[in-house]
């Protein structure tokens, strides 16, 4: 017996069940409703549609054509590589549910020539459907995934909702290596850290908040971009603590960003962006959340001027959101300072190891699990 087959179980014993939802023009074999899935089931899905040993899905090199033949201009590559990007740390969350991810994909809106092109993309998917496993056939109806993409009457599944589309197309047809091997084709560039760079610089060029920032704030992102990269950290309190202290600047800065792109947004460390008051950009959808990083020993408390400075940054850049992260605390002073904002978030080093324990937290709001 193989890997999957028991996978392969728990999929045909799924389909089997009456749990179904119809179509809204009544049409065909009802798919499943993929919000009542178990855990187990979710899992199975998920594990039969991704690449089980590299291997390509059956029709990417032929989306890989269609992008390359259909993108010649310089903006509309760099837009369309953009959105990509952005998709496919959504698609990497490992801790996103299968709702959250469609929900993000589907507030991450392609240009209008990117849309353009993935109506022939979605042509290109759909002549490969009949190799997909024919429990997906029977659960993914290809009228359901292309109609909406190729103009068609809507219809829809309702575990999807409003992101029947563009994002389903992503996440049963291309997946996280199909959509890398596609920025590959376009960037023309198989080194997985100047992919990261050249896509980051893709989203800076084309991003509407990111165009918005200050001249001098956009020259120091842009100057030196460095990957998110969360350590493996121990999980004991004490522990935990000495490890953060005793990582060096830019590991720390990595390591606080890997929490916001393993939260689903588009992340990065500016070691270079420090001189502008910036150690760290995040993308939450529209939001531009600006991160500054201080790796300070115990007794060397924030206080009120650098709290100070760092409004002026994100007041001056139109930031949605700051976060000021320490290894210290902050004086009372600072907090007060900050308390006058609604648009600054203090994580001191309590904070911040419950961000490890308990899961990561912005805004007051829970948005993924350690």
């Amino acid at each position: 017996m193989t890997d999957t087959e028991p996978e392969r179980d728990v999929v045909l014993a799924w389909l089997g069940r009456e749990d179904a939802v119809h179509y809204q023009d009544g049409r065909g074999q009802p798919p499943k409703d993929l919000d009542n899935l178990s855990e187990q089931e979710r899992q199975a899905v998920l594990a039969w549609l991704e690449l089980e040993d590299g291997r390509p899905p059956p029709t990417l090199p032929d989306m890989e054509e269609v992008f390359m033949t259909h993108l010649s201009d310089e903006h509309d590559k760099a837009a369309t590589v953009a959105w990509l990007m952005q998709s496919r740390v959504i698609m990497a969350s490992n801790r996103l549910s299968i709702g959250q991810k469609l929900a993000r994909l589907a507030a991450n809106v392609p240009s209008e020539k990117t849309v353009a092109v993935l109506k022939t993309v979605g042509g290109t998917a759909l002549s490969g459907y009949r190799n997909l496993p024919l429990a997906l056939r029977v659960a993914l109806p290809a009228t359901v995934l292309a109609t909406p993409l190729l103009g068609g009457a809507g219809v829809g599944i309702a575990a999807f909702g409003g992101a029947v589309g563009v994002p389903a197309l992503l996440v049963f047809f291309l997946g996280v290596s199909g959509i890398t091997a596609v920025i590959e084709s376009l960037l023309n560039t198989r080194d997985g850290e100047g992919l990261f760079v050249q896509g980051i610089l893709a989203v800076i060029a084309t991003d509407a908040a990111l165009i918005r920032m200050n001249k001098g704030a956009r020259e120091a992102i842009v100057k030196d971009i460095a990957p998110p990269g969360r350590q493996s950290l121990s999980k004991d309190r004490n522990v935990l603590q000495a490890e953060l202290l005793a990582m060096n600047p830019l590991a720390f800065e990595r390591h606080v960003m890997g929490f916001f792109a393993e939260a689903g947004m588009t992340a990065w460390a500016t070691p270079a962006g420090c001189d502008a008051g910036i150690d760290g950009v995040a993308k939450d959808g529209s939001r531009l959340i600006l991160v500054q990083c201080k790796r300070y020993g115990l007794d060397n408390s924030v206080g009120r001027p650098a709290i100070q400075q760092f409004k002026g940054v994100l007041e001056e850049n139109q930031a949605d959101l700051g976060v000021f992260v320490t290894t210290s605390s902050f004086t009372t002073q600072a907090r007060d300072s900050a308390n006058r904002s609604n648009k600054l978030m203090l994580v001191d080093l309590d904070r911040l190891i419950g961000w490890h324990l308990d899961g990561f937290v912005l805004d007051n709001r829970e948005t993924t699990v350690p």
